[in-house]
């Protein structure tokens, strides 16, 4: 290879992901693209006068990652979601629900997310957990939905069931 890289990282824990040479002491950059990983010497004679040169100063370096199953819309509207990871107990439910809904008057349904098996101590997290916190409005849209995401395993998909008639939510995980 004549042309010099546009990018060169020295001084790093490079993690190659290749099972025959998982390590590396530096690599170049060109193009947007890494074209070449191997010891110092060998990556220094791709240097030019324009390479910026970056110090990894004995960090790890490793290739870029990429996400195959993060559901990207999703992923951006649940950050509007009442966020549940911490919170135990139904008192600290009650006022995160309540909280939530307040600061939202008009939303036609709320939904939280990070709620774990424990929110409730040993018992799961039910409809009726929901109408006692948040009594239902002109809509049973307006309860609160507890979304699944991630290592959060509980769902009252209760609205619907409300919807379709039943006193009991249609899927429990």
């Amino acid at each position: 290879m004549t042309a010099h890289a546009e990018l060169i990282v020295v001084n790093g824990r490079i993690r190659t992901m290749d099972l025959e040479r998982p390590a590396a002491e530096a690599l170049a950059v060109s193009g947007g693209r890494i074209v070449a990983v191997g010891d110092r010497a060998a990556i220094a004679d791709l240097r030019g006068p324009n390479t910026k040169v970056i110090d990894a100063a004995g960090n790890s370096v490793v290739p870029g990652f990429v996400e195959g199953h993060m559901h990207l819309f999703s992923g951006a509207a649940e950050l509007a979601h009442l966020q549940l990871a911490g919170v135990h107990g139904e008192a600290a439910l009650s006022a995160a629900i309540r909280g939530y809904a307040a600061a939202r008057p008009d939303a036609p349904m709320l939904l939280g997310q990070g709620a774990d098996y424990t929110i409730l101590g040993g018992r799961p997290l039910t409809r009726h957990d929901l109408d006692r916190i948040l009594p239902a409005g002109p809509s049973p849209w307006r309860h609160p939905t507890i979304t699944r995401c991630g290592r959060t395993p509980g769902r009252s998909s209760w609205p619907a069931s409300c919807m379709a008639g039943r006193s009991e939510p249609a899927t429990r995980w």
